[in-house]
């Protein structure tokens, strides 16, 4: 079987978006979109009664007899109270044996997860209204090319405390290498890398 559990907000907060609970359609997009991109020839989904959920559905493949390809929906409260959680959870199974059983026969493409953790900091910028977010990620990336993941803005304020002209950006940044843990010393370096590119490029002011 193959298990993935959903819980907590769709998107990374941003400064142009308000935070959304992951719901009952990322658990069904999911599923579509595995089975979908397996090509594996599966029904509709269709209301499930079990304990496991408080809401469930099925998915069956096109065969008799055989056990559904997916259960999926929002897990029990009965289950979350027994287990001190106290956000609402969604639940996806695949029974991937079968699964694999229904999907042609042809090469797929893969690649490991990261087994090394990231590490995020966060830099409040103050910037001329001309500059974009967009010329800040790019130089971002092209500055550091081997530890810089991903780049995300948060945060956008103009106003009481910000000269006229200006704008602040609150950025985070998100550093990690594939091969070894990363050290402290490291990301500081990288990020003194990068606010020394919004000094010279973007003449920015660092606010702490």
């Amino acid at each position: 079987m193959l298990g993935v559990w959903l819980c907590g907000n769709s998107e990374n907060e941003s400064w142009n978006q308000k935070e959304a609970s992951l719901d009952f359609y990322h658990a069904k997009g999911i599923v579509e979109t595995l089975l979908t991109m397996l090509n594996v020839p599966h029904r509709s989904p269709e209301k499930l009664a079990s304990s496991l959920f408080k809401n469930g559905m099925v998915v069956n493949g096109y065969r008799n007899g055989q056990p559904p390809l997916v259960k999926f929906g929002e897990v029990n409260t009965i289950l979350l109270k027994g287990m001190d959680i106290k956000q609402v959870v969604y639940y996806v199974e695949f029974n991937w044996d079968l699964i694999l059983e229904q999907m042609p026969k042809s090469p797929i493409s893969h690649a490991a997860l990261p087994k090394y953790p990231s590490v995020r900091r966060d830099l409040a910028l103050v910037l001329d209204k001309q500059v974009e977010y967009i010329s800040l990620k790019e130089s971002s990336f092209k500055a550091e090319k081997q530890l810089l993941q991903e780049v995300n803005i948060f945060d956008v304020y103009e106003g009481k405390g910000i000269p006229e002209g200006k704008k602040s950006y609150a950025l985070s940044f998100t550093f990690r290498d594939k091969n070894r843990t990363l050290t402290d010393a490291e990301i500081d370096k990288s990020m003194q890398k990068l606010m020394d590119l919004f000094k010279q490029e973007f003449n920015a002011e660092i606010r702490s």
